[in-house]
């Protein structure tokens, strides 16, 4: 079984693979160390996905404020162009 270091705590769930790529690689280019963990669980299935979505973003307090407005951009940006 995998812990999380005592020092990061659950910043926000995640809805999916797609969604963590992405804020991977905001986090790598802003330089905020964070953890992102999935749900994916062989022995479960999807069980856990289906009652806390993909996985979840860990790290330390003080980055966390930042890591849920980077989040919430990524989440409010159209995942594809829209023709007019």
């Amino acid at each position: 079984m995998f812990f999380v270091s005592p020092n990061k705590q659950r910043v926000d769930y995640l809805e999916n693979a797609f969604e963590a790529d992405i804020l991977r690689q905001v986090l790598d280019d802003h330089k905020i160390p964070a953890l992102i963990l999935s749900n994916d669980s062989n022995a479960y299935g999807d069980l856990f996905q289906i009652r806390q979505g993909w996985g979840a973003v860990y790290a330390e307090e003080q980055y966390h404020q930042q890591i849920r407005r980077l989040l919430q951009e990524i989440r409010q940006t159209p995942s594809f162009p829209v023709d007019d």
